[in-house]
């Protein structure tokens, strides 16, 4: 089957489009559905329509990567926010140096730790037979492995991944870097500088709007849903020191440049990150 393009959403008539056009990059297991939303409030209130053109692909069950790709031109067109993007394919995307630039990053062995329990438990299985298959050879392999067994191939995957998100901030003149830490301890902050970001003037309803999103609290940790746990560390309560520590070795590079301690306690992400230095 050829792969259909993707078709912009149309803007309304009465809709005051900005000049430019923002795109939101990011990782899997960064809180990049909830982020995606919130910033989608943000981007209308401030003159942008989202085109989610990763999510589309998923819908139509092709995949992700060879679709982006193929449609990428269209990030050029101003007046929309595109993403998110999750994927290593973005670095072949080509364009994003016309758009502003909006990142959102976690500790990468905490989404080591909440991959396993999201592929093993809580990810709902997809209802086309070809990626339901594939998803559910990941699940059994990955019920067949313990979390810290998980942790090596993790880490390396993780490496990829955030050393192809470091090397688009170097390049690229107009990004905003945020932390998915930040964005559940120190939510104030973290919407703050989205909204500074994406330029908002006019807020009318929008608190009214965003405050069902914002609550990123959980009473009771289970691993059988999507949202098992959020405070930042959980790799440190899950698995063991030999286990952090060789993730460590793999990932320092890109956990030093993100800020990203190798230690870490309860106390590290209190204060917001404009104020650690």
């Amino acid at each position: 089957m050829t792969n259909p393009d993707y078709k912009l959403p149309n803007v309304p008539s009465n809709f005051n489009s900005r000049g430019d056009s923002v795109a939101f990059i990011t990782m899997h297991k960064a809180g990049s559905s909830i982020a995606g939303l919130i910033f989608r409030f943000y981007a209308y209130a401030a003159g942008y329509i989202q085109a989610n053109i990763a999510e589309a692909a998923i819908q139509c069950g092709i995949p992700e990567a060879e679709f982006c790709i193929k449609n990428a031109g269209l990030m050029l067109t101003p007046g929309y926010y595109f993403g998110p993007f999750r994927g290593i394919y973005v670095s072949e995307m080509g364009g994003f140096l016309e758009n502003r630039l909006i990142v959102q990053i976690r500790d990468p062995r905490d989404c080591i730790c909440s991959n396993y329990y999201s592929m093993a438990k809580s990810h709902v299985v997809p209802k086309d037979e070809k990626l339901k298959k594939a998803f559910l050879e990941k699940r059994e392999a990955m019920n067949a492995m313990s979390i810290d067994q998980s942790a090596v191939g993790g880490a390396k995957g993780y490496f990829h991944r955030m050393s192809r998100i470091k090397n688009l901030i170097e390049n690229h003149p107009n990004t905003l870097v945020m932390k998915y830490e930040d964005m559940v301890l120190q939510t104030e902050f973290w919407t703050k500088q989205a909204e500074e970001f994406f330029g908002v003037v006019e807020r009318g309803d929008l608190d009214e709007k965003l405050k069902e999103h914002l609550n990123f609290s959980v009473e009771k940790e289970d691993p059988n849903v999507h949202k098992r746990q959020v405070t930042p560390g959980d790799h440190v309560r899950k698995m063991m020191p030999e286990t952090v520590t060789a993730m460590n070795e793999t990932l320092s590079p890109v956990l030093d440049w993100f800020g990203y301690p190798r230690e870490v306690t309860e106390e590290t992400w209190t204060t917001p990150a404009a104020l650690r230095g």
